[in-house]
């Protein structure tokens, strides 16, 4: 695995991490009933947690650190998000 896949891996889980804080301070704010939007970035964090394991597996240590920091930012995220409604 190359530095920059683990790179553009990280990179797109802070943009989904902050589009789901983004979208839940949304939701807090209008209380509107459209889940739409919370439920897919809900996705996108579960799903980018399942793929964890596959870059955990191919990393080196340098990465391994990197990523270990983003799957727990990802964790907490996925906790704010899960309690935040």
């Amino acid at each position: 695995m190359t530095n920059e896949q683990v790179e553009q891996y990280i990179n797109k889980i802070k943009e989904t991490i902050n589009e789901a804080q983004k979208e839940l301070a949304e939701v807090k704010i209008v209380r509107e009933n459209d889940p739409t939007d919370y439920s897919y970035l809900m996705q996108q964090l579960q799903q980018l947690n399942e793929d964890m394991g596959d870059y955990l597996a191919n990393a080196t240590p340098k990465q391994r650190e990197d990523l270990l920091e983003a799957r727990e930012y990802l964790h907490y995220t996925q906790e704010i998000m899960t309690r935040g409604i």
